[in-house]
């Protein structure tokens, strides 16, 4: 009997449940991608850089992303919980899709890096080899200098 009404009591709490409502103003998944993804980037210069430290700043940069995507903040904060809540990993798909943008993007700019300092390398080889190519010349025209002031 305890065990009947203990199962009852489960599935009227189950039954109780809140069906999950979309926001009114509702944030596609790629859309919510990108916002977020803005934001990691934002908290990276945040974690990085003393420079960025003042709090006042992080609030101007979090509106001027929201005012990109062309929604207010309360829209996000309520997209965002629903993301959340949606359960079924939904969220934590989110949060890949966006670990992934950020070593694609790291990647990318370590690659521009190796570039750049490839042909800074560059330069300085041809800079070298112009500074001992004019040493060989200069070496060469002493010698004929001198080879001619002997001779007379």
């Amino acid at each position: 009997m305890k065990k009947l009404i203990l199962l009852c009591g489960l599935l009227a709490l189950v039954s109780c449940k809140k069906e999950l409502e979309k926001p009114k103003k509702f944030i596609e998944r790629d859309k919510m991608v990108d916002i977020l993804y803005d934001f990691a980037l934002l908290g990276g210069i945040d974690n990085t850089s003393a420079f960025y430290a003042d709090t006042t700043l992080s609030i101007v940069r979090a509106d001027a992303v929201l005012k990109k995507y062309q929604i207010d903040s309360l829209t996000f904060a309520q997209n965002n919980r629903y993301y959340i809540e949606l359960g079924n990993e939904s969220y934590f798909e989110i949060q890949e899709d966006i670990r992934k943008r950020l070593e694609e993007k790291k990647a990318e700019l370590a690659a521009l890096e190796k570039e750049e300092q490839e042909k800074k390398e560059r330069l300085e080889a041809d800079e070298k080899a112009k500074a001992i190519k004019l040493k060989v010349t200069a070496d060469t025209l002493d010698t004929k200098v001198l080879r001619s002031r002997t001779q007379e």
